[in-house]
């Protein structure tokens, strides 16, 4: 699989992940309605919808995402073998949900929350993002 940046496999895919992810502190990405359709016995094309929020406290925006993807099968196993992705669009909202006071939950339901910054696996992406040089 031909990654972003021009790198082939798996190592190269987990690469130009982690360079993406470092780009923003926070992307959530609500992946939804999956419409597969069978080509011939061996392979497939599929469409996904995705809603993705992404920033951090200075910036944050919306983004609706159609994924084209490519499905092939081997030796009797269905991989992933490639992705199209398509803008629909992108906005900046006016003001980052993370630049506010703590919600506090479950006191308050408005405000700044606690994930995922608690999260370990958040905590080591993000030390080991800043020892890199990266944001």
């Amino acid at each position: 699989m031909r990654v972003p940046g021009g790198g082939n496999g798996r190592a190269a895919f987990t690469q130009a992940m982690a360079a993406m992810l470092a780009q923003s502190r926070i992307s959530i990405l609500n992946v939804g309605t999956h419409a597969i359709e069978l080509l011939d016995p061996d392979h497939a094309e599929g469409v996904v919808y995705c809603h993705a929020e992404i920033g951090d406290e200075r910036e944050w925006i919306h983004q609706l995402i159609v994924y084209e993807d490519r499905y092939e099968r081997r030796q009797g196993r269905w991989y992933f073998v490639g992705r199209r992705h398509r803008l629909v669009y992108g906005q900046r909202q006016e003001r980052s949900p993370l630049d506010q006071p703590p919600a506090e939950w479950p006191r308050n339901a408005v405000g700044r929350g606690t994930a995922p910054m608690h999260w370990p696996s958040w905590q080591a992406f993000w030390a080991g993002a800043q020892g890199s040089g990266e944001r």
